[in-house]
């Protein structure tokens, strides 16, 4: 997703009717700017406060009530969305996400409402505080390079430690009655304790939310999960937009994972050492997919690997994986899939025997 902003994706990321690559393309160009995941934010208030029993793409309903949370704009009520029909039956009905690419009246009103919400976003001051929603402004970035590991030290004395590839955005200090921070990838937080002030991470439409305690959190893209492994005290792990009614306490030694937009799983024992050995360079896999075991060593080593092989690359292995060489993990590798690694430069094929 480019720096345009692309309304029918923003849709569909907000009707939850988006393909997995389009919820990653949305979700990365929010990471990529601030001004961006505080512009969604608006929207999803315009959006998650639609009546729950309108359950069908009934873009008369919808336009009605966007128009009602605008406070009844002049001019909203006679918009051209009034002379679609509706259709003669529920079965007939296309899909809002169908409905909004391929009908330009309906973009022309969703660009009003956009281009109404976006003028309240950028020349009204106090906007993300009128809609209650925490403004992101001013965050600070820390992108840690393949192959490198770094740690930060926030202005309350947490301490995160950073693994390869991963991304980190944090206020310079902590204002207000919260502590909140976005991670893409997988870090070791070491919180300090402020029990008035709770610590929240989010991460992949997860968050986790603590007092003062030590917890891995695990939210690489491609994965389309959330790990939180805690190591010390207790933490709360829920869905971003869903906290009162699905959220999972975590003590220490559990574990809880969760698939975007799913719910947490059922708290686990886990070993924490096995969980929070990258930071020792260790690493443990269980029943993983080989593609998310190369995507860790492409982020440790700097390399890339290729497979034309669907099958191969979803083979799932069990394999530890130590402080050792590159080529050491590859022979391991090969040996466990049957499959030979050929290298030029920095670049693999993994082919099968």
């Amino acid at each position: 997703m480019n720096d345009k902003i692309q309304w029918p994706l923003i849709a569909k990321y907000l009707s939850g009717e988006g393909t997995l690559q389009e919820i990653n393309e949305v979700e990365s160009w929010m990471v990529a700017d601030t001004g961006n995941r505080e512009l969604i934010e608006v929207l999803k208030i315009a959006w998650n406060t639609s009546e729950p029993e309108i359950q069908t793409s009934d873009t008369h309903c919808l336009w009605q009530q966007f128009s009602e949370k605008a406070d009844h704009i002049s001019g909203l009520s006679q918009s051209p969305i009034n002379t679609l029909q509706r259709s003669p039956s529920e079965t007939e009905r296309k899909t809002f996400s169908v409905f909004f690419i391929q009908n330009p009246v309906w973009r022309y009103a969703a660009v009003f409402l956009m281009f109404f919400l976006a003028t309240l976003y950028f020349f009204t001051a106090d906007i993300t505080t009128l809609l209650g929603i925490k403004s992101s402004a001013a965050l600070k970035t820390v992108s840690v390079e393949n192959a490198r590991r770094e740690r930060a030290t926030l202005s309350d004395g947490t301490i995160v430690t950073l693994d390869a590839g991963s991304q980190f955005r944090y206020p310079e200090k902590f204002n207000g009655n919260t502590r909140e921070v976005y991670l893409t990838g997988e870090a070791y937080f070491e919180v300090t304790s402020h029990p008035e002030k709770p610590f929240t991470v989010f991460a992949n439409q997860a968050a986790i939310e603590v007092l003062g305690t030590k917890f891995n959190v695990r939210a690489w893209q491609p994965e389309q999960r959330v790990i939180v492994t805690v190591a010390e005290g207790k933490v709360l792990f829920y869905p971003e937009q869903d906290k009162s009614q699905h959220s999972v306490t975590l003590n220490q030694g559990f574990s809880s994972s969760m698939r975007q937009a799913g719910l947490p799983t059922p708290p686990r024992r886990i070993d924490i050492q096995k969980s929070t050995g990258w930071m020792n360079n260790e690493v443990y896999f269980e029943d993983t997919p080989l593609v998310e075991i190369l995507s860790q060593l492409e982020r440790w080593y700097d390399v890339t690997f290729e497979t034309r092989d669907s099958i191969l690359i979803n083979d799932r292995l069990t394999v530890y994986l130590a402080d050792k060489p590159l080529e050491n993990h590859l022979v391991l590798l090969g040996e466990l899939a049957d499959a030979d690694f050929v290298g030029k430069g920095r670049h693999y094929q993994l082919i099968p025997r």
